[in-house]
């Protein structure tokens, strides 16, 4: 696929979500089926869900205002919201072995909540850890074998095939950082020169293995960030 044309199915993807939420917006209801509060990572997916049933309205509320701004829609400006409009500006509880200080916790107050404000890396857990939930809970869909296979179907990865552990055609379109900072890079080369195992995505088998290093994935493209709420709710009728 050409860049052009690229750069043409990018700006086609944007309008039709703008579009799609101007329509919702102005549809408002005076009652609805189920009611969403919060459209960050988390409430867009549920309010998706629910609305894939035609049979049933679907409102979701979110407490910040449009994600329709350049610090949101440029990749690169991601740090521009934090500790802005865009963010609740929660603070951690002064910690002793930080000297007293308190650490900030970035949360999103806009459509797509964290998702419109984090730096975008795309990270979806060891294989111990989901092993671990599956144990604790005492049900295995909190399984590695299990959230792997929703995770297959949810992404849409466009690095180096890997049919076990990665997705292709899903909602979430997802790719190895594209032009990280040279930093990156170095750090990688500097875990291979003493010994540790090295990966080209931090998602694959990396997640499977006892540590590592990799350049992270992340969800943008052509410099645009793609929160879920653009992913998930683009097509939605609720």
């Amino acid at each position: 696929m050409s860049s052009n044309h690229e750069e043409r199915s990018a700006v086609d993807f944007a309008e039709r979500v703008r579009g799609n939420q101007r329509k919702l917006r102005d549809g408002l209801r005076s009652q609805y089926d189920f009611i969403v509060c919060g459209s960050g990572s988390s409430g867009s997916v549920v309010a998706r869900r629910l609305a894939e049933n035609s049979d049933v309205s679907v409102l979701l509320l979110e407490a910040g205002g449009s994600d329709e701004v350049p610090s949101v829609t440029e990749a690169h400006r991601w740090v521009e919201n934090l500790g802005g409009e865009r963010d609740w500006n929660f603070v951690g509880q002064p910690n002793p072995h930080l000297k007293g200080r308190s650490v900030p916790l970035g949360m999103g107050k806009v459509l797509g909540g964290g998702s419109s404000i984090n730096g975008m890396g795309w990270a979806r857990g060891h294989k111990n850890d989901w092993d671990f939930f599956a144990s604790e809970s005492g049900d295995t869909a909190w399984n590695y074998e299990s959230v792997l296979d929703i995770y297959r179907r949810m992404e849409d990865w466009t690095g180096a095939p890997d049919p076990t552990r990665r997705g292709t055609g899903g909602l979430v379109f997802v790719q190895s950082a594209p032009d990280p900072n040279p930093i990156a890079p170095a750090m990688v080369e500097a875990a291979r020169s003493f010994g540790m195992p090295t990966f080209d995505s931090n998602n694959g088998r990396m997640m499977e293995c006892a540590g590592g290093a990799s350049i992270i994935d992340v969800r943008a493209r052509d410099g645009k960030r793609r929160s879920l709420l653009v992913q998930l709710l683009s097509g939605c009728q609720a």
